[in-house]
């Protein structure tokens, strides 16, 4: 039979896997495998999801999702309601107002963006944050959209801060406005998508609602609060998965086009927003999303049997982790974490989250949610996933003056190690001093160049004559010896007395790389030199105007 490449692509690796796995996995070595029911005990009796068949794609798992009659992914199935959550009964939104006011990082401070700045915010791979109401009750959106924006914030937390537990930096692509809010989509579902029916899986009519209203791209990870109560569903929180394990960035869960669908995980209304220091559903359900817990991996509750088959059961057993909890695997759980790491992901770095594993380890080996493109590697810097420490303040504050938006279309890039042309310098300057626009076309050689228009602007202000007669030569690169030309025909710099570098006696420009040693916009390459034909970098350039507009 056909079926979707999410699940074709999913059965070679599992093929793949099982021979290469099957004899030393730390899961393997188990006998005699529970029957259907009993493995199916751990879910919820009102959950109305499509049971996986016994020869079919997700044979491994307990469901299966369904369009038009075909499989299209695989599911765990829901995830149970936790013992406070239930505890506590049913709540309304000043109960879920409340969990707001308990963030375990940073980006929720009053006053600021909740997430991290990526590009223009809709460019590449992205997690879409969606809120949903069933067609049978009134939306809320305006009341509930601010709260989602905040659980956003601590999702990213959670990503960065277990980052952090292994020297690294994680955030994640979400879609967000100019401003850094996180956009929340309104959607209606039908209640046949949000409750089920006798006929119809909840999460089948939900994904093909969704992918009706357009939220069914590849490049795209959904996260649905479902505004109805996990007690009425009977869904805490549940998501779309497959079988993976392959390194690298062609693995199902990156977003490859080959994949068929884009992967989506629901919160349903009682498990919104778990405050610290229990773990955030929210969080468990995208890293779902994202590939965790493949089953060969060390400490995971999937059970691998000696014929090489498996049941996919999707957590770990090693507490306290946000990944980990008792489903209904027949292995043990085991404590080896301290109680601090419950919100955060993999507790011992070694199952299914790591920003730097061993070399020869699972992770190390296979696939590592640490390593989806849907999460940027580092701490942006204005929206630029490319720079690094060195000019971090320097290219932010260029960027917050207006003065530069990077290198690429999507302006998540600076390009911070690459030359300064004679063209983006003529952007630059112009761009900082807000130079009038000019009538006069003063050279001949940029009619097909972006930067033309500047650098008929900075001609018209006297800061350039060109390279030679007519030319300006905009892709020519810059040298620090230009660049402090340019910088003290700009900024018309006082005279020096003094001779500040040994290197530049035979430089034409040695008056005016004085003239900017002297206002203190350059220290020079060294103590005692200034490297006037170096070429000049977009990161420095970055430091030497952010010097020059603010000393």
């Amino acid at each position: 039979m056909r079926v979707a490449p999410i699940v074709a692509l999913g059965l070679l690796c599992m093929a793949l896997v099982a021979l290469l796995l099957a004899s030393t996995s730390p899961a393997s070595g188990v006998t005699g495998r529970p029957s259907a029911d009993r493995w199916l005990d751990r879910v919820s009796g009102e959950f109305a999801g499509t049971r996986a068949s016994a020869d079919g794609p997700c044979s491994a798992y307990p469901f299966e999702v369904r369009l038009a009659g075909r499989v299209v992914a695989c599911t765990h199935g829901p995830d149970p309601i936790p013992d406070d959550v239930r505890a506590a009964g049913r709540i309304g939104l000043d109960d879920l107002r409340a969990r707001t006011a308990e963030p375990i990082g940073t980006n929720v401070a009053a006053g600021t963006a909740p997430i991290e700045c990526i590009g223009t915010g809709t460019s590449g791979l992205r997690v879409v944050a969606i809120y949903a109401h069933p067609e049978s009750s009134p939306s809320r959106y305006a009341e509930v959209a601010p709260m989602i924006r905040s659980w956003i914030g601590e999702i990213d937390d959670v990503f960065d801060l277990s980052a952090a537990q292994t020297g690294g930096s994680r955030h994640v692509r979400w879609s967000h406005d100019a401003a850094c809010q996180p956009n929340v989509a309104e959607l209606t579902l039908s209640d046949t998508a949000v409750y089920g029916s006798e006929t119809t899986g909840q999460l089948d009519a939900m994904l093909d609602e969704l992918i009706t209203a357009g939220y069914g791209r590849t490049d795209r990870r959904y996260l649905v609060w479902v505004d109805a109560s996990s007690f009425d569903t009977g869904i805490c929180g549940v998501a779309l998965n497959t079988w993976d394990e392959s390194p690298g960035q062609t693995n199902i869960h990156n977003g490859v086009p080959e994949a068929g669908i884009g992967l989506f995980g629901r919160i349903d209304f009682d498990c919104w927003g778990r405050p610290a220091p229990e773990d955030l559903v929210e969080a468990h359900e995208l890293m779902h999303t994202l590939g965790a817990v493949q089953p060969h991996a060390p400490y995971s509750s999937s059970v691998v049997y000696d014929d090489g088959s498996f049941d996919f059961y999707g957590h770990c057993i090693d507490e306290h982790d946000t990944m980990c909890y008792p489903d209904g695997t027949p292995k043990d759980m085991i404590d080896r974490c301290p109680e601090s790491q419950e919100r955060l992901f993999d507790c011992g770095h070694d199952t299914y989250f790591s920003t730097d594993p061993p070399n020869g380890s699972y992770l190390a080996k296979h696939w590592n949610p640490a390593m989806n493109a849907f999460l940027v590697r580092n701490d942006p810097i204005a929206g630029f996933i490319d720079v690094g420490t060195a000019f971090s303040a320097d290219i932010a504050w260029l960027a917050a003056s207006g003065i530069t938006t990077g290198c690429s279309t999507d302006l998540e890039r600076f390009c911070p190690n690459d030359p300064v042309t004679r063209g983006q310098m003529a952007s630059f300057l112009a761009r900082a001093l807000d130079l009038p626009g000019s009538p006069t076309d003063y050279f001949t050689d940029d009619e097909t160049s972006v930067h033309e228009f500047d650098i008929n602007r900075l001609a018209a202000a006297g800061i350039t004559t060109g390279c030679g007669g007519t030319a300006y030569c905009p892709n020519a690169t810059i040298k620090r010896g230009e660049m402090a030309a340019f910088l003290d025909r700009a900024f018309g710099l006082a005279p020096s007395s003094v001779d500040y570098f040994t290197d530049d006696e035979a430089s034409i420009f040695e008056i005016s790389i004085n003239r900017v040693a002297a206002a203190g916009i350059t220290t020079g390459c060294t103590p005692t030199t200034y490297c006037p034909t170096a070429t000049v970098t977009r990161g420095q350039m970055a430091a030497f105007l952010h010097r020059a507009l603010t000393d």
